[in-house]
């Protein structure tokens, strides 16, 4: 007898997709431009100020700072002149407030007085007669 070979399938396997390549390639391509882009930003920086410019914004913060302490001082200058016109403003009214009870008692120790020579004497106040 004979032997008879079946035929086995065999397996095939999908043809290569030739576009896959290309998004990898795209991807690849985005990468390196990405690199290049934090490699120039890295080394680029800011440059360096030359001696003229720190000079001149030393300058302009000394400008800015007698500015704002000269602003300070005067806000102070005035609180102080507030406080000091209060103070006296108090101190005028005390005085007049003693001045008026000194005056109120003045009065009643006159009228007392008065009546105190009145009660007593009882000849009439006047000049001296002549004899």
């Amino acid at each position: 007898m004979a032997e008879s070979k079946a035929r086995v399938p065999q397996p095939t396997t999908p043809p290569r997709d030739r576009g896959s390549t290309f998004g990898w390639t795209i991807a690849g391509i985005v990468a390196v431009v990405a690199i290049v882009a934090v490699a120039f930003i890295a080394t680029a920086g800011s440059p360096q100020p030359d001696q003229n410019q720190i000079t001149a914004a030393m300058e302009q913060g000394r400008a800015q700072g007698l500015t704002e302490g000269a602003q300070a001082g005067m806000t102070a200058a005035g609180e102080a002149t507030e406080a000091a016109t209060d103070a006296t403003t108090a101190k005028a009214e005390a005085a007049a407030q003693e001045a008026q009870a000194t005056a109120n008692q003045s009065a009643l120790s006159a009228e007392d007085a008065v009546s105190d020579v009145s009660s007593t004497t009882t000849e009439p106040v006047g000049p001296p007669r002549r004899r």
